[in-house]
Parts: structure tokens; C-alpha cells; sequence
């Protein structure tokens, strides 16, 4: 489960409903597309690709999507022999180790595990999207 502090509009997450409500055993992959709050409960407005139109779903109906290569590559990183690397627009790039850790010099590294963290690292040190 996801825990509603981590999500922004655009992070991708895997979905346990379908665009009827029913529960799935398996996640579709969708995009947060809002994020509405009222007192009882928190409520996700995805945009899932199988579905016509917008889906509200509850909090524990949401799994973050493990980050592997795959997902690198979807996003533009290149793979080097010291890990992945990716430019922004204004040539500010972000490298990440092959076991999916950032690290700055002086700093501990920070794990990436999920595909919605990734999203969220590149947007706070570059202020553009990766979706």
C-alpha cells in the first residue's frame, strides 16, 4: 500500500479496482490524476489505459510498481558501467547506481525501490515531469 504523503498528480501505481469497483488480484498500471480528500477517506482519480473516463479509488487499492530496468529505460536513463544516467531539459542530470541508489557526494544514498519514487526524486531536482 501507498501511503497518500508519497503521491503526486502523474505518479504511476498499480490499481486493484476496476473502472466497476470490482477488487482484481492483479494491479493495472494507471497515473494519478487527482487526489481528493474527505474526512473518512482519501480518494485517487486515475486515468487507467483499459478504462473509459476517470476511476476513483481508495487508498488500499493502490501498490507501488517495483523499479527495474525496464522502467529506467521507459524514462530515458541510459545505462553506463558506473549506473543510469539522465539529463533534464536544462542539463541538469541525476545518476543512479545499478542497485537503484542516488547518492551526492557527502551524503548517505538514498534506495530506490519504487517507480513513483523515482518519479518524485527526478521532479524535486529538476521540476520537470517523468512519466
Amino acid at each position: 500500500m501507498i501511503q497518500t504523503r508519497e503521491l503526486r498528480i502523474g505518479n504511476i501505481v498499480g490499481v486493484f479496482r476496476t473502472q466497476t469497483l470490482e477488487k482484481m488480484t492483479e494491479p493495472t498500471i494507471g497515473k494519478v490524476q487527482q487526489i481528493r480528500f474527505n474526512k473518512k477517506f482519501n480518494y485517487y482519480q486515475f486515468q487507467v489505459p483499459e478504462y473509459s473516463g476517470l476511476v476513483l479509488i481508495g487508498e488500499s487499492d493502490l501498490q507501488p510498481i517495483a523499479l527495474i530496468p525496464e522502467w529506467m529505460l521507459k524514462f530515458g536513463f541510459q545505462l553506463f558501467p558506473w549506473g543510469w544516467v539522465k539529463k533534464s531539459t536544462d542539463d541538469v542530470g541525476l545518476r543512479i547506481t545499478h542497485h537503484f541508489c542516488f547518492e551526492r557526494q557527502g551524503e548517505k544514498s538514498l534506495k530506490i525501490e519504487y517507480v513513483h519514487e523515482l518519479q518524485n526524486l527526478w521532479f524535486v531536482h529538476t521540476k520537470e515531469e517523468l512519466s
